[in-house]
């Protein structure tokens, strides 16, 4: 049997090889393949970041089985990142780069969920999740420290929307085939998570790791160039729109939809105004036509708050006990279940559960200390983002807002797409500090009109 499972929505579905032995021997004849590319990946690390990030979206979809949250294709990619930026900044001199204060604050932050462990409610656990954050943290930090160019740039962005291109027409294939059929648990799912650690499939995590390649595919449909270019892109952002309405996350939809008018305001000052209009608009018409009716439902008619509200009371009811100093990084969902024992009047749909919002989520696992260092690291970054023309700082921005609108409705934090919009702003402030030219020939330049000589 392979070492790799891949899921799916419906069953898993085992990939069989001859035999652990031609496992191994492929193992062994790939190894000179894998140096050689690690090597070349220490020459210049962001094709192997573009990688990761493509595959972000599909989160634990392919993963080792048994492997818990470091089996993941992503993971696994993320991990090579780690030690290729590493190797990459040991070998070279630093360049010049201004990547704000906001990798120190992770760091802090990291410092603190690892603190948590000597109180925690459930120590493996906290030691999981710490491990996850760390991880995310580290490639993040390395990132911000590397010097790139605005080709780097364009080249992460590439992997972005080129993960997201593929989930999100799927999810269309999908729609069109009938596959996704009417029942609540068809709802259109590309990522597994739970913090990437594989135990659900999750679409409000596809819906929101789709905003990022959003943002990033939307901006490049918009900009002037090759009409061939602009609507490949465009076809491209409508099916992210699609993908993200087929999932039938409420959450995910208001978050495309503040990506949507952050460049859409954008717009009004450098063009592209009707493409900007027009995706939603044919977005919502091919999904609302291919959608099961449970999913057009669940978007425009349910009010219900699918036990969020319940889960939040529960995690309020905490907070006495727990949001001083928290109960244990990545263990809200026993805090959770703790609060339901001792209070049997608290409703609740489902027991274990996270928090489903970022900010309750982090408080009570992590005390006042790392929710007053989350809400510094989303100020500074945005605080960072401004410091960037009005071209440069859309696209960041846009995904920036839809991960803020998101995290109201999903703790998003141990979610490598979270890290990803971050990972995206300080490659394109690190950008602009090394090619300031560049930048400053994208600034929209008003034109004034030329002067009559007298005579």
């Amino acid at each position: 049997m392979s070492p790799w499972v891949l899921d799916t929505a419906a069953a898993p579905v085992v990939l069989d090889t001859a035999g652990a032995p031609l496992v191994v021997l492929g193992l062994l004849a790939a190894a000179p393949l894998v140096l050689v590319a690690f090597v070349k990946a220490l020459r210049n690390p962001m094709w192997l970041l573009a990688l990761y990030a493509a595959v972000v979206p599909f989160g634990s979809t392919l993963r080792l089985p048994g492997a818990g949250p470091f089996g993941s294709l992503s993971t696994l990619l993320g991990l090579a990142a780690v030690a290729a930026f590493a190797g990459h900044l040991a070998l070279r001199p630093a360049g010049r780069i201004s990547p704000g204060t906001t990798p120190a604050l992770a760091v802090l932050l990291v410092g603190v969920a690892a603190a948590t462990v000597m109180w925690s409610v459930d120590v493996e656990r906290t030691l999981e999740q710490t491990a996850v954050l760390a991880s995310l943290v580290a490639l993040y930090v390395l990132v911000s420290v590397t010097p790139v160019s605005h080709d780097d740039v364009r080249r992460f962005g590439t992997g972005v929307v080129a993960g997201g291109s593929i989930v999100g027409l799927y999810a269309i294939y999908l729609g069109v085939t009938g596959a996704l059929g009417s029942a609540e648990d068809q709802r259109f799912v590309a990522a597994v998570g739970g913090s990437e650690a594989g135990e659900v499939a999750d679409p409000n995590i596809t819906a929101a790791a789709l905003l990022l390649p959003l943002a990033v595919a939307l901006d490049r449909a918009m900009r002037p160039g090759r009409l061939g270019r602009r609507l490949g892109y465009l076809v491209v952002a409508v099916a992210l729109v699609a993908g993200v309405f087929l999932t039938g996350s409420r959450g995910g939809t208001i978050g495309a939809l503040a990506v949507l008018l952050v460049l859409l305001a954008r717009s009004r000052r450098t063009g592209g105004m009707p493409l900007a209009l027009l995706v939603p608009v044919a977005a919502v018409v091919i999904a609302v036509a291919i959608a099961p009716q449970y999913v057009v439902e669940r978007l425009t008619a349910d009010t219900r708050s699918s036990g969020r509200t319940d889960i939040w009371a529960a995690g309020l009811r905490a907070c006495p006990e727990h949001c001083a100093t928290g109960s244990g990084w990545g263990t809200f969902a026993s805090a959770h279940q703790q609060v339901l024992l001792e209070h049997p009047e608290a409703r609740a749909e489902r027991p274990l559960v996270e928090a489903h919002n970022l900010w309750l989520g982090t408080v009570v696992e992590g005390g006042l200390a790392a929710l007053a260092l989350l809400v510094l690291i989303l100020w500074a970054f945005a605080r960072d983002l401004r410091r960037l023309d009005l071209v440069r700082r859309a696209p960041p921005l846009a995904a920036f807002a839809g991960l803020v609108v998101t995290s109201v409705f999903l703790q998003t934090l141990g979610f490598k797409f979270f890290w990803l919009v971050l990972i995206y702003g300080v490659l394109t402030l690190n950008a602009s500090v090394a090619s300031p030219a560049e930048t400053r020939v994208l600034q929209p330049v008003a034109v004034a009109p030329p002067r009559r000589e007298r005579t």
